[in-house]
């Protein structure tokens, strides 16, 4: 029980750390895309 507590923690923090860049890049990729459309 206590284990599968720990994991999804740090699931929670590593999404937490991992999603703002995941956002940027999304978004840069986006901008570029649209850039070019353009």
């Amino acid at each position: 029980m206590i284990g599968s507590y720990i994991l999804c923690t740090v699931l929670l923090i590593f999404l937490f750390i991992t999603s703002p860049r995941l956002f940027k890049s999304i978004s840069a990729y986006q901008m570029n895309t649209q850039k070019k459309g353009a």
